[in-house]
């Protein structure tokens, strides 16, 4: 599996439609360097959460509500040998595609001087931009993964 199509499975109800507008886009780690010295060997474990919606159905088959989930949670590790003071590097991480909600966690960031996450903290929560703008029931179903 290569870094960037983890996800052009996940397909159906609960997963936004596939030709939406805002599926194509790629989530872009930033690791920045802002001190003064160089940083060698920088570890970083990190971990990309991945949401479908969990729908709630009506008597009449009508979506009543609907809330993100849990689908797949996703573990990596990457290395980067040597960042130079007041510089970045950028990953290509992910395609968004079809899910409703991503969330970045990094668990861990080291270098081989100093630790600065040990604990697992969320750095970045994307939402699905299409949800903004439902403009109909047929739209929102599509949203929904419930019509193609």
């Amino acid at each position: 599996m290569s870094d960037i199509d983890i996800d052009y499975e996940d397909t159906g109800e609960g997963f936004v439609y596939r030709n939406s507008e805002f599926s194509k886009n790629i989530l872009i780690l930033k690791i920045a360097n802002n001190g003064r010295v160089p940083a060698r060997y920088i570890k970083i474990d990190y971990n990309i959460v991945l949401y479908k919606n969990l729908i709630k159905y009506g008597e009449d088959g009508s979506v009543v509500s609907y809330k993100p989930v849990v689908h797949k949670n996703v573990s990596r590790k990457l290395e980067i040998n040597y960042l130079p003071p007041n510089r970045n590097q950028y990953i290509a991480i992910l395609y968004t595609n079809s899910y409703p909600k991503i969330d970045i966690v990094i668990n861990s960031l080291k270098c081989k001087d100093n630790r600065f996450i040990s604990k697992k903290t969320i750095v970045y929560t994307y939402k699905h931009k299409e949800f903004d703008y439902i403009k109909d029931s047929p739209h929102l179903q599509r949203l929904l993964g419930i019509l193609e």
